[in-house]
């Protein structure tokens, strides 16, 4: 018998929806818990709040999602291996040709600016 193991449902951007979205799981029995950011410990309130379910759970709880017209959420498909990996360093491969960009772009339109 292979172990039960928890997987990740989707990501909300705060904690009240967090809720909301475990609140309807728990309404269709499923069980959930979310997981949040550092700044819930200092603020209150997470800009990340990603839920997990039993792996047993995930086809019934994707069928609730769309039942509620939950699927515009970050909903992950958790039969690959890319479901696996954070969205940090995609985003931090955004910011990071943000700047390169800016750092190019800058120099040059000040140097054909009228004087």
């Amino acid at each position: 018998m292979k172990p039960i193991e928890d997987i990740k449902l989707c990501s909300v951007n705060n904690s009240l929806e967090a809720e909301r979205i475990m609140m309807i799981l728990k309404d269709n029995e499923i069980a959930s818990f979310s997981k949040s950011g550092i700044m819930k410990v200092y603020g209150g309130n997470s800009a990340e709040n990603d839920i997990y379910i039993s792996s047993d759970d995930y086809q019934k709880a994707l069928d609730v999602m769309r039942e509620y017209n939950l699927e515009e959420k970050k909903v992950y498909d958790c039969s690959s291996k890319k479901a696996a990996r954070s969205m940090l360093p995609r985003a931090f491969g955004i910011i990071l040709l943000i700047v390169i960009v800016a750092v190019i772009l800058v120099p040059i339109i000040f140097l054909f600016l009228p004087r």
